[in-house]
């Protein structure tokens, strides 16, 4: 509050005052897009529970969820629950029985026990619901480990060796007990044990306590963790019923480490007319419902920010002939700048002679986006004979992508795709496929692919 100095006459009048405690810090999401910041990949905490895709053991591609729990019955989405006006992970734990009986023979009659007499007994060890775990003689057991209710958090970044890793998450148990921490290559794919520090890191109580690793001092990814996908929570340390509630706020990358595959949450084709040498750039309005939603954005707004939204992705021109171009993100600094591109869709930076893609400050509303696009006339560049240029442009927010494939066109040519289907934009819902390069594939393409906005293994 500010305040002013009072002098005589001076009235000063309060109403509907009003303050809010909470011994909960607020969530706040971090800019993405610069080597000393972090990518997110829980972008809705708890909520979080995209579909992910990573790489086993033996190399080859896996689909799952962000929360995947396993339990005796084996291993599935996370239960997520409201708890108190809150996403919570809540799920129970099954206490186990030790109960002895005779140990009988291949015949089904009881043996005698030659050494301490009477009846040979076994151990029998049952879950509290009676499902049987294992049995054993009296010197043997089969009591189950503390593996065995284990919570897994995946996401699309393979962990390298050496890079910052962030961790913060909120956690309770009915009864006092504690966890330990793994990396996996997936759910259910060992790779680390104690890699977030250590076993029994996380003591856990009865009331919501907050962890944060790697946020006030650095954790770096160990050389045993490397290649992996997912933090592991050992969650049977007390071996009998409990139920345990999480909320998980973050877990991220440092942003330079974060590939343009791992971050992208949607993609589609998207035909844009070019002027054919003129003074003036043609708009094409073109409706981003589906971009909002895949980047968790309610409007625009965030679009304001210098630089912080529209990118051209193109292939930098390679510094020798038989060198392979370079892919870039470039971040347009203001909507009147445009990234340039030259005939063969290589990013030329602020060389003016090639062909931008830019917006304007009145450019986008609700859902809709005017991109303009202007090919300078001394560049020279022509769509005679039906030739076009082909680019790529995302928005980001946070770090996170939306890839436009964009196919720039002559005026004629883009009347053509007009008249046979308005605007030549492919929705990310609505059913194509594409491989990670934003290509367009069918049902007999093999491998890593995005249908619907999602990666999934095809």
């Amino acid at each position: 509050m500010s305040s002013t100095a009072f002098t005589e006459g001076n009235n000063l009048y309060f109403d509907d005052i009003s303050m809010v405690m909470s011994d909960e810090e607020p969530v706040i999401e971090k800019q993405g897009d610069n080597d000393n910041t972090f990518i997110n990949f829980l972008k809705f905490g708890t909520e979080t529970n995209d579909s992910c895709w990573g790489t086993n053991k033996t190399g080859d591609p896996y689909a799952c969820t962000t929360f995947t729990l396993k339990d005796p019955k084996g291993m599935g989405q996370a239960p997520v629950e409201d708890i108190d006006g809150k996403k919570t992970i809540a799920f129970s734990t099954l206490g186990f029985i030790t109960e002895q009986v005779p140990d009988l023979d291949s015949l089904g009659n009881e043996q005698p026990d030659t050494i301490n007499g009477g009846i040979l007994m076994k151990n029998v060890y049952k879950w509290d619901d009676g499902t049987l775990v294992g049995e054993g003689s009296s010197a043997g057991t089969k009591e189950p480990d503390k593996y065995a209710y284990q919570l897994f958090i995946t996401t699309p970044h393979k962990f390298i060796e050496g890079e910052k890793i962030r961790l913060v998450f909120w956690v309770k148990a009915d009864k006092p007990a504690s966890l330990n921490t793994q990396t996996h290559y997936g759910p259910g794919q060992y790779k680390s044990y104690g890699s977030l520090g250590g076993p029994d890191d996380f003591p856990v109580t009865t009331e919501w306590q907050k962890f944060e690793i790697g946020v006030d001092e650095d954790k770096l990814i160990s050389s045993s963790a490397r290649n992996s996908y997912s933090v592991c929570f050992d969650c049977y340390q007390v071996k009998e019923a409990n139920k345990y509630y999480f909320r998980f706020e973050e877990l991220s990358f440092t942003d330079s480490n974060v590939k343009i595959e791992e971050r992208t949450l949607g993609t589609a084709d998207l035909a844009l007319p070019v002027n054919d040498g003129g003074d003036e750039p043609l708009f094409t309005k073109v409706n981003v419902a589906d971009l909002l939603q895949s980047l968790g954005a309610k409007d625009f707004s965030f679009m304001n920010e210098r630089g912080s939204a529209l990118k051209l992705i193109a292939q930098t021109v390679p510094e020798e002939e038989g060198d392979e171009p370079e892919e870039v993100f470039k971040a347009v600094d203001n909507w009147t700048d445009g990234g340039f591109v030259n005939a063969q869709g290589y990013f030329i930076g602020e060389d003016i002679n090639g062909i931008e893609v830019g917006l304007d400050e009145d450019s986008f509303d609700g859902t809709n986006i005017d991109f303009h696009v202007w090919n300078n006339p001394e560049a020279g560049i022509s769509f005679a004979d039906g030739n076009t240029v082909k680019t790529q442009l995302c928005i980001s927010k946070f770090g996170w992508y939306y890839i436009y494939n964009v196919t720039l066109m002559s005026q004629e040519q883009y009347n053509e795709v007009l008249g046979i289907a308005g605007v030549k934009q492919v929705k990310a819902g609505n059913g194509l496929i594409y491989n990670l390069a934003g290509q367009r594939v069918d049902n007999s393409y093999k491998g890593l692919v995005i249908k619907g906005g999602k990666k999934f293994v095809q």
